[in-house]
């Protein structure tokens, strides 16, 4: 804070120092010398909010360092250390609950295992989650949330490619996500894929979406395609299942390369014929 305090400082001086200068008034443009002030206005402003800020803050310390201030602090360190001890906690239960889960399906995953993969008693496990299926629950929230994680940043730079580069990289993304950490998410995929697991797929639903809608906000002339939620709907759920029965499969019978070239392809070749046969009824 100081450091900043420091950095506001010198550019102050700077913006003053440029306005006292000889001839200043006579040189300098109208336009460049109203700028100059709104320019020592903001920093004032900016470096104000700061020592008031830097004053807060040694008022606090100061205050920590009182009887009294301690003994208003205790019970709120207390409740933070219990709660990070809880989130840890937390964390590595739903961890523990994804490996068991990726090891032997849901239906064969016991608490007990659970317990033990954790490093925690049992009873520790209801300190935290009503039961089994919340813990469950909480791993499938776990694997969507990173997931949804997972397609937000490539959103910038997929919106950008054609339509066959886009599925692409979008899949062998994904491909690549699932087969982290030993695969943990794609063998916990298969089981929410096969039903013996429930799995809330529509945050990633609504981030594809989102995807497919600023795709078609980059690319204007898509907008022009018929059924295009029809469309959206296919190529959003068809591609999730289809990476993750072709990561299932011991020997597929043809290469995810060959898999993405030809989903690209499709939905490329769907737009193409589409706007060609909309463009010769215009």
């Amino acid at each position: 804070m100081q450091e900043k305090a420091k950095a506001l400082q010198a550019r102050l001086d700077k913006v003053v120092a440029k306005t006292k200068m000889k001839n200043y008034e006579q040189k300098v443009p109208a336009k460049v010398q109203e700028d100059d002030r709104t320019k020592i206005n903001q920093l004032q402003t900016e470096l104000a909010e700061n020592q008031s800020s830097l004053a807060g803050l040694k008022a606090l310390i100061h205050m920590l360092h009182s009887k009294q201030g301690l003994a208003l602090v205790e019970p709120v360190l207390g409740t933070i250390l219990y709660l990070a001890q809880a989130t840890r906690a937390i964390d590595a239960i739903v961890e523990a609950a994804l490996i068991a889960i990726a090891r032997q399906g849901p239906s064969a995953t016991t608490a007990r295992q659970v317990a033990d993969i954790a490093g925690i008693g049992v009873g520790s496990l209801y300190e935290y989650f009503e039961d089994k299926d919340a813990i469950f629950n909480a791993a499938g929230a776990r694997f969507v949330d990173d997931t949804v994680a997972m397609i937000k940043p490539l959103i910038p730079e997929l919106v950008r490619m054609n339509i066959r580069d886009a599925v692409s990289k979008l899949l062998f993304t994904f491909r690549d996500f699932l087969e982290e950490n030993n695969q943990i998410y794609l063998k916990c995929a298969r089981h929410a894929f096969s039903q013996d697991m429930v799995m809330h797929q529509e945050p990633i639903n609504r981030a594809l979406m989102d995807l497919f809608t600023q795709y078609l906000m980059h690319h204007p002339e898509l907008l022009r395609m018929p059924n295009i939620p029809a469309v959206a709907y296919f190529y959003i759920n068809g591609g999730i299942f289809t990476v993750i029965r072709h990561l299932s499969e011991e020997k597929p019978t043809q290469s995810f390369e060959e898999l993405t070239m030809v989903f690209g392809d499709f939905l490329a070749s769907y737009a193409e014929h589409k706007l060609g046969a909309s463009n010769a009824t215009q």
